[in-house]
């Protein structure tokens, strides 16, 4: 017996995941403090190295400021 594929109707909507930006600003934004590396990594499950870069970036923009206690959002 032979397994046989059939063609289904494409969805016409697609389920997008938040974009690792996203989500770091919404795990800070939920924070009550500012978060260890550590903490921040394990909350968006993420690699170290990539998350990294990305706080590099949100930093750069002003979005995301790094204390002596961790990282927070920057203020307005």
């Amino acid at each position: 017996m032979a397994l046989a594929l059939e063609v289904a109707e494409q969805a016409t909507t697609a389920v997008t995941a938040p974009s690792l930006d996203e989500r770091i600003t919404t795990v800070l934004a939920e924070a009550q403090d500012a978060l260890p590396f550590a903490d921040l990594r394990a909350r968006c499950r993420v690699r170290a190295a990539t998350l990294h870069e990305r706080i590099g970036v949100l930093a750069a923009a002003g979005r995301v400021v790094k204390t002596a206690d961790g990282y927070r959002l920057s203020t307005p």
